[in-house]
């Protein structure tokens, strides 16, 4: 199985955003898992990533088709939305295109966020609030 680690990357410190995906890769590997994570190639630095300056590596042109690329070659688009601080523009599109695609995607939030939003809960094939569970759950059902 494939696996894209989406979630918001604006307002969040680059080291942060870093580690808190490798966790959750290496839940995958370890399970047999391919996996691509949207923070490969950032400058680990700490600095905070604003997809409006365009904080990255590559250009907004690159950075967008990879992400889009990212999305079609995976199996399952697994979103962690849980403690953003605003709604991440990024995250919607790709849960949009997975959608439109036909993958399975499963977000990680709770009720109160900032992504509680009839959009995101339909288009979502499972929701969980806890990362723990969405991996567990991934890797018995689906294994590998």
């Amino acid at each position: 199985m494939k696996v894209y680690l989406a979630g918001p990357m604006t307002g969040c410190h680059i080291p942060e955003a870093v580690a808190k995906r490798c966790g959750t890769a290496a839940c995958f590997e370890r399970a047999g898992w391919e996996v691509r994570d949207p923070t490969r190639g950032e400058k680990v630095e700490n600095t905070v990533f604003d997809a409006h300056a365009n904080g990255s590596y590559a250009p907004p042109s690159a950075v967008f088709k990879r992400d889009v690329a990212d999305v079609r070659w995976c199996d399952v688009l697994l979103v962690d939305l849980s403690g953003a601080q605003r709604v991440s523009i990024g995250s919607m599109c790709e849960i949009g295109m997975a959608f439109a695609l036909n993958k399975y995607i499963v977000v990680v939030d709770t009720d109160d966020s900032c992504h509680d939003h009839l959009f995101v809960r339909e288009a979502a094939s499972i929701v969980f609030a806890d990362m723990f569970d969405a991996v567990r759950y991934l890797t018995e059902v689906y294994g590998e």
